[in-house]
């Protein structure tokens, strides 16, 4: 019984303070003197709640045919064996298909180049840091761990406005 409580006391005070932050949302836009932050966490979207595969590299899944690479999902990426593996490039440009939609979305495409790193170290990189908006500006402070030397790497900014605006 005390623990049903505690967990609708929780759930109404999270309730609360979303429901104040997001009527706040439209005093926010005009400059405030106080700073309002939010902590961020950038990894691979291969971690998002919803994983995608990883897009950008590709790995030999099966020896048996070593001129074909494949795209890697989280339960593979989670064995460490697969750690190991080295990331290729493929030979032709090689669409986006993180709902993996079409058929043959995860592979196998033709092996291109060594790119000179494993899997292991390309999920190794992380960023975090800081948004803050600060009388009507806003400010992100980014700072980047284990990012693989020459990689390619990129931010999405995902914006949401909220009715009826």
């Amino acid at each position: 019984m005390y623990f049903r409580r505690s967990i609708m006391l929780l759930a109404a005070v999270v309730l609360l303070a979303t429901s104040s932050s997001a009527s706040d949302l439209p005093a926010r836009s005009q400059a405030t003197s106080s700073p309002w932050e939010v902590d961020i966490v950038l990894r691979s979207s291969i971690y998002l709640p919803t994983p995608r595969p990883v897009q950008d590299v590709f790995f030999m899944l099966n020896n048996s045919t070593p001129d074909m690479v494949y795209r890697i999902e989280r339960q593979q990426a989670e064995e460490p064996t697969n750690l190991a593996l080295t990331a290729y490039s493929t030979v032709n440009a090689t669409p986006h298909d993180t709902y993996k939609v079409t058929p043959h979305a995860l592979g196998p495409f033709l092996r291109g180049d060594d790119l000179g790193f494993t899997l292991g170290q390309w999920l190794a990189a992380i960023g975090t840091g800081t948004y803050v908006e600060q009388n009507g500006t806003a400010t992100i402070n980014l700072t980047f761990r284990n990012l693989v030397p020459n990689g390619t790497y990129s931010i999405w900014s995902h914006q949401v406005t909220m009715p009826p605006n």
